[in-house]
């Protein structure tokens, strides 16, 4: 079974703790980051969950950590329109599938 770390707020944080998961409080861009590279240096999780809001101000870090395990998910903020989540979730589906399944386009 996978191993999942959660790196964000803690309300969201208890949630995802109730779901097994790994929990890593973080209320900003430079805490996060901290957790998320404490997580690479364990090995021991395959995938890393953080929310759009700390994505946001993680972008580059992200980035440079594309073709490294864990894989790095971000959730799409209910509160914030930007878009980040889902550019996240497209580019991760296409990354895994070959093509952009996930365009409005046909």
């Amino acid at each position: 079974m996978s191993k999942v770390a959660f790196v964000g707020n803690k309300k969201l944080g208890y949630l995802f703790r109730s779901f097994d998961f790994s929990f890593f409080p973080a209320e900003n861009g430079s805490e996060a980051k901290e957790k998320i590279l404490e997580i690479y240096k364990k090995r021991n999780f395959d995938i890393v969950i953080t929310t759009e809001e700390l994505a946001g101000e993680l972008s580059e870090f992200i980035q440079k950590k594309e073709n490294v395990f864990p894989v790095i998910f971000v959730l799409p903020s209910p509160a914030k329109h930007e878009q980040l989540g889902i550019q996240w979730i497209r580019k991760s589906v296409e990354r895994a599938v070959g093509i952009d399944i996930l365009s409005k386009n046909e």
